[in-house]
């Protein structure tokens, strides 16, 4: 039975009392307060009581019914010692080796020889707090013990610390209780289960109206099923006022090839899992035409490319300027061409179009590029003709016209080769493998975290609790990672957190960067996300959630398990949350690290990897970061190009760009009603009346004094609410219900705090801006209506001509917002212009932006005084012992972190 932990443990440290001060023990009250002069003393008592006279005691000497009490007062101290030590469980011992350092063969500074003694494996694994390490004093080498009881301390090893192992993985010892859980918490917005989505599938197919088929080719089919999220109303009836629960419902697009025209429309399907009904989604009701799907006509385009690049005198062309062949394997190895495709938004041009960019299929295509551009448009349904083509420089309107002005030596002829490896190095620039004078000069593993006791956190069916903390955890098909229902001690604080968009504006002297204005959710952003590397992507110590999708890109759509899309886990930031040292006659310190657990998904789209994360700390914070990743885009470079990328690699240009991500943020801070209030900073100018023993030249040329003061500005209207980032008017963005205050009559709030807004330079009638209005503003507070979820959709990338989402629409009304239920948008984002550095990988560092949920006026205090993660030390200037309180919390671990097998993973085929 392991032994019970007392409420708190002290280290003590600095004392000079020898060795007996390195032992902290649990149970009854340590032996270490006696000097050893006096355990020696109850030894000779106790020999002393052994040899008296009986009569001494019947006579009712007064010194030796004293002494009688003492023998008696001890005798209890060593039975409840005796007793205490044998409840204690078994635990490891660690013996170091004697120093070999003169032996042949002798281990190296860095090599472990430590040997461990290991309990019996039914044991349960026992952790010790660590010994207190001196302040100050050096501590004097350990005395032999005269106390006939105590064993005499071991020699001092003059041997190096050597680390010691255990066999033991951390967090799996019998000992370690699981955390806790939100028992009966039912998940409404859990992700849709494989057998949910194929249940939706198989309802389609039965709709005969429909006339929707299993294969994607040529006919109507289902281009993706996801969770279709309830009304907030539905819901809050349900988790708040145990109203009935809301059915499971899905939201399946639908791709109609064969209508006249095409459309895309959406459903909701339910209720799950045996459906029986299917309606317009409500959300969006209309059709949208289907040339503004990604999928649309792509197939028949890339076709049209092959037949066109397929012509001997166009591979002659190839393989004469850029050595390679656009008609091979495709295999890494080949000097092979390949043809990347981008349909162009129709706010560029009338008709379908595409634009083909050339690239040598080596590691990576996007930074091989070769001055080769295809610029193709639909002539009628389903078949396509060039509309000019794009080679060094110039402009073609045909293959014709440039092989011919080629042939002829007219113009400017292009020859460059397939990337060959680095020279002494066995792979190409832009490769990830390792090249270069590698750095350390021997292997030398970096510091790891690990869980000593297992996790702090629960998942249960994607509702995860912690600390204080619950919330929910979805991964949508089209706009990505989602948190719902956030609470700190069961009090809502944030009902959605989700990420809206991304969007990537290129620029360049060539058609391909001119025509890229990217917006990521077309491919799919939680389509996109899986497969992250433990020991990388996330810590090894890491848990991670897999979604069910519907793969409609295979020939006939099916239903796929999507590995590690999503990982959770609980990290040491490394730095304090908070801490204060006072050095006065208490000499008192106090700290906390900030260990924040972390929601964590990786969004690959084609070249780049965007890295979403939603952070939870221990005060009360929350906050959604996100970093670019990945390679850049790049075109073959020439003097034109100059106003837009340096020169990163041979004859290539890193296209200058901007990043933007954009989210919802759905707060309820003391319920559904709040409001929105700017606390605005300006300077404050008065007269005081002690102004008068001021300097004159100390005063403003009023004779005022200025300082820093603030005004309160409670934004009444949408367009009121409307922000643009402006350095000469900082402000504070507060949330709030004005109903709820505090003890001292403030409203209990909470703080949008922004570290990323980035400056959008092109006009509202830019075809890339119309598309995505919510790129005109940095932050807009809006009345919450479930016809507006969404501020983007899968066709804002096509759609600049009639948006389907248009976000202007969201506030052009001017509705007001004060006591209303409130939804805040974010946009973040950062310009790159690409340098040598980001090649191959642009780096995470410096590539952050992040939107910050901080507690203003909420609580009475900092919550984080209730951690037990915290550090209190004073310092006793009597004794010379500074003492450490930990508050329960052990702090001396052995067992072994637990490992991520790569050998094991290389040959597995469910990668990771």
């Amino acid at each position: 039975m392991a032994a019970r932990r007392p409420e708190k443990q002290a280290l003590m440290v600095g004392s000079e009392s020898g060795s007996d001060s390195d032992v902290t023990e649990f149970g009854p009250p340590s032996r270490k307060g006696q000097s050893r002069s006096a355990r020696n003393g109850i030894a000779s008592n106790l020999r002393g009581l052994h040899k008296s006279d009986g009569s001494k005691i019947n006579g009712q000497n007064t010194k030796t019914f004293a002494l009688a009490v003492s023998v008696i007062m001890n005798i209890v101290f060593v039975i409840l010692l005796i007793v205490a030590r044998a409840q204690r469980p078994p635990s490891i011992n660690h013996t170091i080796p004697p120093n070999n350092e003169n032996q042949q063969g002798s281990p190296g500074h860095h090599q472990n020889t430590s040997n461990s003694t290991m309990s019996k494996p039914s044991s349960p694994l026992h952790h010790t707090p660590s010994p207190p390490t001196s302040v100050g004093t050096p501590k004097p080498d350990p005395e032999p013990s005269t106390d006939p009881g105590l064993p005499n301390p071991p020699p001092p090893n003059p041997a190096k610390m050597d680390c010691v192992t255990s066999s033991v993985t951390c967090g799996k010892a019998s000992e370690h209780v699981p955390p806790p859980v939100d028992d009966g918490y039912v998940n409404v917005f859990k992700d849709l289960t494989s057998e949910e989505i194929q249940a939706t599938q198989q309802y389609f197919l039965r709709q005969r109206s429909l006339s929707i088929q299993m294969s994607n080719n040529q006919g109507n089919y289902i281009a993706s099923v996801e969770l279709y999220v309830p009304t907030k109303t539905s819901t809050l009836d349900f988790l708040d006022n145990s109203r009935r629960q809301p059915p499971r419902e899905a939201l399946a697009t639908v791709f109609f090839a064969k209508n006249t025209p095409p459309v895309v429309r959406q459903y909701v399907v339910g209720p799950l899992p045996r459906p029986t009904y299917h309606k317009i989604n409500p959300r969006m009701t209309k059709d949208v035409p289907a040339a503004k799907f990604t999928v649309y006509r792509f197939g028949e385009a890339k076709q049209f490319i092959a037949q066109q690049t397929g012509h001997p005198e166009v591979q002659r062309l190839l393989w004469e300027s850029f050595g390679a062949m656009s008609n091979c394997t495709g295999s890494w190895k080949d000097p092979c061409i390949m043809f990347l495709g981008q349909k162009i938004s129709f706010g560029l041009m009338n008709r379908t179009s595409f634009c083909f960019p050339a690239y040598y299929n080596a590691e990576f295509p996007t930074i091989h590029p070769v001055p080769l551009q295809i610029v193709i448009g639909e002539t009628q349904p389903g078949h396509f003709a060039v509309q000019f083509v794009y080679y060094a420089g110039s402009t073609f309107s045909s293959f014709a016209e440039l092989i011919a002005r080629y042939q002829e030596g007219s113009i400017h002829k292009v020859s460059r080769r397939y990337p060959v490896n680095v020279p002494g190095e066995s792979s190409v620039a832009g490769s990830l493998n390792l090249r270069g004078d590698p750095f350390p000069k021997t292997p030398h593993p970096p510091p790891r975290q690990y869980e000593p006791k297992g996790s702090r956190y629960s998942i249960v069916d994607q509702h995860v609790k912690y600390l204080e903390w619950s919330f929910n955890v979805r991964n949508s098909v089209e706009s990505g990672l989602q948190v719902w229902d956030v609470t700190w001690s069961g009090e809502r604080i944030v009902y959605e957190l989700s990420l809206q968009e991304i969007a990537v504006l290129y620029a360049g002297a060539n058609p391909s960067s001119m025509f890229a204005h990217l917006s990521d959710s077309a491919f799919g952003l939680g389509d996109n996300a899986r497969s992250l590397v433990p020991g990388v992507d996330c810590p090894e110590h890491a848990s991670f959630m897999s979604t069910w999708i519907l793969n409609s890109k295979s020939r006939v759509p099916k239903v796929e398990r999507a590995p590690n899309t999503v990982c959770v886990f609980e990290h040491n930031s490394g730095i304090p949350l908070r801490r204060h040292r006072f050095e006065n006659d208490w000499k008192t310190y106090g700290g906390l690290v900030d260990h924040y657990l972390t929601v964590r998904t990786i969004i690959v789209e084609y070249n780049y990897d965007y890295i979403v994360d939603v952070v939870f700390h221990a005060n009360g914070a929350m906050e959604t970061r996100v970093y670019a990743t990945g390679y850049i885009m790049s075109q073959w470079f020439r003097y034109a190009e100059d106003p837009f990328g340096f020169n990163v690699h041979d004859d290539v240009v890193g296209s200058v760009h901007h990043h933007l991500f954009h989210f919802k943020l759905d707060m309820d801070v003391g319920g559904v009603s709040n409001r929105y209030e700017t606390l605005d900073f300006e300077a404050d100018e008065r007269n005081w009346s002690w102004l008068s023993s001021f300097k004159p030249s100390a005063l403003s040329s009023s004779g005022k004094f200025q300082q820093i003061s603030y005004k309160h500005h409670v934004r009444k209207t949408e367009k009121d609410a409307l922000y643009h980032y402006n350095f000469d008017t900082p402000k504070y963005h507060v949330f709030y219900t004005d109903k709820v205050k505090n003890t001292f009559g403030n409203p209990r709030a909470y703080r949008v705090e922004v570290r990323g807004f980035s400056k959008q330079f092109l006009p509202d009638a830019h075809p890339a801006v119309r598309s995505r209005k919510w790129m005109q503003q940095c932050m807009a507070v809006t009345n919450r209506k479930e016809e507006e979820s969404k501020s983007s959709s899968v066709f804002s990338m096509y759609d600049a001509d009639d948006p389907v989402v248009d976000f202007e629409d969201f506030y052009k009304d001017d509705e007001s917002i004060v006591d209303k239920d409130l939804v805040t948008w974010v946009t973040v984002g950062m310009h790159h212009i690409p340098h040598t550095e980001d090649i191959p990988n642009t780096p995470t560092v410096g590539t952050e932006a992040s939107i910050l949920l901080l507690p203003f006026n909420y609580f009475p205090e900092s919550p984080s005084m209730r951690s037990r993660d915290a550090v209190r030390g004073k310092h006793d200037s009597l004794d010379g012992v500074t003492r450490f309180e930990t508050y329960g919390t052990e702090t001396d671990f052995t067992c072994l972190p637990p490992v991520y097998s790569w050998l094991k993973q290389s040959q597995s085929t469910d990668y990771p």
